[in-house]
């Protein structure tokens, strides 16, 4: 028996999703006071939006970008003009989202700032993805779930390509 660990009770699972594993793997105190002990860090004072709500927008404009262009393929069709024209109308949801979640700090100054700012990223995202072999994006948003004795992970998954000799890429944004 290892005493420096606590089983877990007959009624005991232990959820969540890739977090856990990556808590566990960096600092196992962190892992069981975050999902055993279900301890939360107290929130943190920001004005304006933190990072996690620029990762949203991103992750927004990238999920409707990759909603119309489906593969490679259609990717390399578009020429310059029509590639940046998607990219303004996905960069607009999501700075819509911005707008609405952060009516006070999306000024239209900072809605410009922002739009380029998600306008540069997505450019050089699409410039990476131009260069991988080809492919066809099968699902995007994927809910998939894992259960490995008492640990069940619920997982979501941004998108999965096929890829031409009939494997699969998962896509975290």
């Amino acid at each position: 028996e290892d005493p420096l660990h606590l089983p877990l009770g007959e009624s005991e699972t232990i959820k969540g999703g890739a977090s856990l594993l990556t808590n566990q793997a960096n600092c196992p105190f962190r892992a069981f006071a975050i999902h055993r002990l279900k301890s939360e860090p107290l929130p943190q004072f920001r004005a304006g939006f933190d990072p996690l709500a620029r990762g949203i927008a991103l992750h927004l404009a990238l999920e409707n970008f990759w909603g119309i262009i489906k593969s490679s393929r259609a990717l390399a069709e578009f020429n310059a003009d029509a590639l940046a024209e998607q990219v303004d109308a996905s960069v607009h949801i999501a700075v819509r989202w911005l707008q609405r979640s952060f009516p006070e700090t999306m000024t239209p100054a900072f809605s410009e700032l922002e739009s380029n700012r998600l306008i540069n990223l997505l450019g050089s995202y699409l410039l990476l993805e131009k260069e991988r072999s080809p492919f066809e994006t099968l699902a995007t948003e994927q809910l998939l779930e894992w259960e490995n004795g008492a640990i069940k992970l619920k997982l979501k998954v941004d998108r999965v390509d096929l890829l031409d000799d009939g494997t699969l890429a998962l896509i975290d944004y």
